[in-house]
């Protein structure tokens, strides 16, 4: 009888097949591929010791190509039965330089001959799904013959001397860096074009802090013995910060470069997020730093340090820099829009982040020695008129302008220029009018914002609805572009001219507070000071 009391039929044969056929199912063993592909090869080559290893540890193709060993395919175009690939397709780098791009063998499953240091081995190159995991699993398999006293302790000492150079070099950047992004590191060659080509001359900043800051790196990395000698912790942090647009990333991106340059070549880690779908910050910072113990010396980066790290991993990231473990050898430069917005144990704590450089809105002295950067770049044209005279008079007309909105200035202009405009376009429409320089008001000595003079101005005495009010309208007024002398002989100009309509759209456009107005403390009606945080995105 069944549960509720009625008689069991009889099962059917096709329902004991069925039930059968279901327990062989799901009642098998686990299924361990790498073992299952080790004994397969053990079974056909009974003559060769077989050692397994993991492709990222081993770049073989890699290291052939670099002219370290012969590699060959162990199959032939005439008969491809003998390996399993996907033929994939990739694009051009850049579709702007045409080509109809290349196609390449993704392989799952294939042999290679190769000889190093006249030794000879039979590589396998396998890789399979894995269920748990979104990568796939890719394994090299390693077959060295067997000869008298090659083997100790089950291991073959010729395929250990090729593991172990070979794993050397592939551990090495190599016209790459190494960028920490999704809870793991990958070798960036796209990253290294992009900074390969950049130059201390690029940087325009005051020469003294400029200076400073590479005599800075320089020294750390050149006197390593005498912080030994001295008993002196051979790390050092430096935090970057001040407006957006103002350089920061491009002194990063030279200082990349040099050290890549040396003789004895120092490598980069850029640290680009913290995220990943599993939300393991703390476990993130932890393999970050292991990493970097690795390879030191090396340069370790992390970019907008206020939106990095969030109050989870405040604790675990100060442990890894000022804790227990040794990081001899690692120069950390972290990047930041927002000082204040960061942890005083973070910003102002030395032995975390020693140093702190102020990437400023370049004063006038500046804008000219940008503009001067910009026209030694141009091509000799008669037609441009881009003269060495016109570089202050631009510098006049843009108080204010970051280094981003300095270069949007010249390159709007150049283009203007090649599409024939003479800047006698007076149907630009910007909303406002050319005031005089006299009605602008002036820049805070200390380099803060006009709201903020306002209100620590206001908030010294004064009711703070009054200098909120004042925050308000000032922050409404539309800018104005000062008023300018053209000397004489620039009065024809019409690059200069197309400049001039140029800054006025700019002025127009653009917000260089955007980012400390949101930061900005909001005074409230009892004259306290609330802040409200600007809200970023990762």
């Amino acid at each position: 009888m069944d549960p509720l009391g009625q008689p069991i039929s009889k099962p059917t044969s096709a329902l004991l097949r069925s039930f059968h056929d279901y327990k062989h199912v799901f009642g098998g063993q686990q299924i361990e591929t790498r073992l299952g592909v080790l004994e397969l090869l053990r079974c056909h080559y009974p003559d060769h010791h077989i050692t397994c290893t993991c492709q990222s540890d081993s770049d073989f193709l890699g290291y052939a190509r670099a002219g370290k060993a012969e590699l060959h395919p162990n199959f032939s175009d005439a008969d491809t039965s003998l390996y399993d690939a996907i033929r994939t397709y990739t694009a051009p780098d850049r579709r702007l330089n045409g080509g109809s791009g290349e196609l390449s063998d993704d392989v799952k499953f294939g042999s290679y001959n190769l000889t190093w240091q006249r030794l000879k081995f039979i590589l396998f190159k396998t890789a399979w799904p894995t269920p748990c995991w979104p990568a796939e699993a890719e394994y090299w398999y390693v077959l060295a013959p067997k000869t008298s006293g090659a083997t100790s302790n089950g291991h073959n000492s010729s395929t250990d001397e090729l593991l172990l150079e070979v794993g050397k070099w592939s551990f090495e950047p190599h016209n790459e860096i190494y960028v920490y992004d999704d809870s793991g590191w990958d070798k960036s060659k796209e990253l290294w074009q992009s900074v390969k080509d950049a130059s201390w001359n690029d940087v325009i900043m005051d020469p003294k802090v400029k200076q400073n800051l590479i005599s800075d790196v320089q020294s750390f990395f050149e006197n390593g013995d005498r912080y030994q000698r001295y008993n002196v912790p051979w790390k050092r942090g430096i935090i970057l910060h001040g407006f957006p647009g103002n350089g920061k990333t491009l002194f990063i991106k030279s200082l990349i470069n040099y050290l890549s340059n040396l003789p004895d070549p120092i490598p980069a880690l850029y640290v680009k997020s913290l995220c990943n779908k599993w939300d393991m910050p703390q476990w993130n910072v932890e393999e970050i730093f292991s990493k970097a113990r690795k390879m030191a010396p090396c340069l370790l980066i992390l970019e907008d340090l206020d939106s990095m790290l969030v109050e989870k991993v405040r604790s675990c990231f100060l442990n890894e820099v000022d804790g227990l473990k040794l990081n001899d050898g690692i120069l950390m430069i972290g990047s930041t829009n927002h000082l204040k917005r960061l942890d005083p144990a973070i910003s102002k704590r030395p032995s975390r982040f020693d140093r702190k450089y102020h990437f400023r809105i370049p004063d006038h002295p500046r804008r000219v020695a940008y503009c001067e950067y910009w026209r030694k770049k141009l091509p000799d044209d008669e037609e441009l008129e881009f003269t060495e005279e016109i570089c202050p008079v631009i510098a006049d007309m843009t108080e204010g302008f970051s280094y981003a909105y300095m270069k949007e200035l010249i390159m709007a202009s150049l283009l203007t220029v090649a599409n024939g405009g003479s800047g006698m376009d007076d149907a630009v429409e910007t909303g406002w009018d050319v005031v005089s320089e006299s009605n602008t008001p002036p820049e805070p000595a200390d380099g803060g914002s006009v709201e903020q003079a306002v209100v620590k101005e206001r908030t010294a005495g004064d009711d703070g609805k009054d200098a909120k009010k004042e925050v308000d309208e000032k922050k409404n007024k539309k800018r104005e572009m000062a008023v300018v002398t053209i000397p004489e002989s620039l009065k024809d100009n019409v690059f200069l001219r197309i400049v001039q309509q140029q800054v006025k759209v700019l002025l127009h456009e653009m917000d260089n507070t955007e980012e400390e107005e949101k930061a900005l403390p909001i005074l409230s009606g009892d004259g306290s000071i609330d802040c409200i945080p600007a809200r970023r995105k990762l």
